[in-house]
């Protein structure tokens, strides 16, 4: 596997000390673990962080993931703990793997990821942040919407009028976080620690009007500190100047 080009904060200053009271509660019920329930907790404590991301966004996006946990797990791990991230893409092999060690293996491994794994999901969770944002609503961000119903006509003369962008009715929140999974996946690396993002994003069909003419061409406007993001049909001539730019399907 080849590692993201990316550094991660420095996380070693961070972690426990022995005589913290945390890490010391933990490593009390780690000594006490059967062999199989110490299987069954480096699975779980192994697997990328998933609580701060819509389920299937997450899904979508795993295998963007995955290569960015395995690393900072790599730059994090103290010792053999290592090994086990390079499974997370086989549930199978991971099964496997862990089955055929034993505890004089699996303990140490268990005490380590005691040390430095809150740190390092904390980390992950923080410079991940952007791809968990949410689509901004009529509610959120009004401006771009029409009354729904609307026909395409309608907005297009609406949009006319007001030489103001807008989204078409079909143009929903479902079909919004459609293109923004694409959008993610296709420029991954781009994003990776970003908290504003200005996105040109070409579609294969219509999605809106810009001053009454329909376009495929949408701006998309990212601001983790808001946790929304909304999208501004633009012309499709405008698609270039923008130095982050992709291509979806809807």
């Amino acid at each position: 596997m080849s590692y993201p080009n990316f550094s991660w904060p420095q996380i070693n200053h961070l972690l426990p000390s022995d005589y913290d009271p945390e890490y010391i509660s933990k490593t009390s019920v780690i000594h006490s673990m059967s062999i199989e329930e110490l299987r069954r907790h480096i699975k779980e404590k192994l697997k990328v962080p998933r609580h701060w991301i819509s389920g299937s966004r997450f899904e979508k996006l795993y295998d963007h993931l995955y290569r960015y946990w395995y690393d900072l797990a790599a730059q994090s791990s103290i010792d053999s703990e290592a090994k086990y991230f390079r499974y997370l893409e086989s549930e199978a092999e991971l099964d496997f793997q862990i089955s055929e060690d034993d505890e004089s293996e699996l303990r140490p491994v268990a005490l380590n990821l005691a040390r430095w794994l809150n740190q390092a999901t904390s980390a992950f969770v923080s410079t991940m942040g952007i791809f968990c944002i949410r689509v901004a609503s009529r509610n959120d961000h009004s401006k771009h919407y029409c009354t729904p119903g609307l026909s395409r006509e309608e907005i297009r003369e609406k949009s006319s009028r007001s030489k103001a962008s807008k989204l078409y009715s079909d143009t929903d929140l479902a079909v919004q976080e459609q293109i923004t999974v694409q959008v993610f996946s296709n420029i991954f690396d781009n994003l990776v620690g970003l908290r504003t993002a200005s996105v040109g994003v070409r579609a294969n069909k219509e999605i809106g009007a810009d001053s009454g003419v329909g376009t495929n061409t949408l701006n998309l406007k990212i601001d983790v500190s808001k946790n929304l993001l909304h999208y501004i049909p633009i012309s499709n001539h405008e698609l270039t100047k923008y130095t982050l730019r992709t291509s979806v399907s809807v």
